[in-house]
């Protein structure tokens, strides 16, 4: 495997790992990720600091949403745009399909991080093709 191809499936595993590890070793165990690993309990605590809710809450959907985004759009490489818009609209989706719809009640936060995170990788990725 060439350097290159390399660093774009780094890009693509990396964040998905980032986001599985923060959910295992820091989340309570609500999630279908912890039943399907039989995780009954949380293994660490995150320390309290002034981004301890962003990283557990956020980063995570960043993190899967910039993953989902570079991988459609390197093995997408004809329709770039096509593939960061069809990876902006699938996040979009899966936020407004988790169930609560309620005013207030869906997470516009992540919303806005995926897409920004969507946005993201489709820029590095088109300044890497670009080297």
């Amino acid at each position: 495997m060439n350097k290159t191809k390399l660093i774009n499936w780094l890009h693509i595993l990396l964040p998905l790992l980032a986001g599985v590890l923060i959910y295992v070793l820091f989340r309570v165990p609500v999630t279908r990720l912890h039943t399907l690993l039989g995780i009954k309990h949380r293994w660490m605590e995150l320390p309290p600091f002034w981004g301890r809710y962003w990283i557990l809450y956020h980063f995570t959907d960043m993190c899967w949403a910039y993953s989902l985004t570079y991988s459609l759009c390197y093995f997408g490489k004809n329709k770039p745009w096509e593939s960061a818009a069809i990876s902006t609209f699938l996040l979009s989706f899966i936020e407004f399909a988790q169930g609560n719809y309620e005013i207030g009640l869906i997470d516009l936060g992540d919303l806005i991080y995926m897409v920004i995170s969507a946005f993201l990788a489709f820029l590095v990725l088109k300044k890497r093709e670009g080297q």
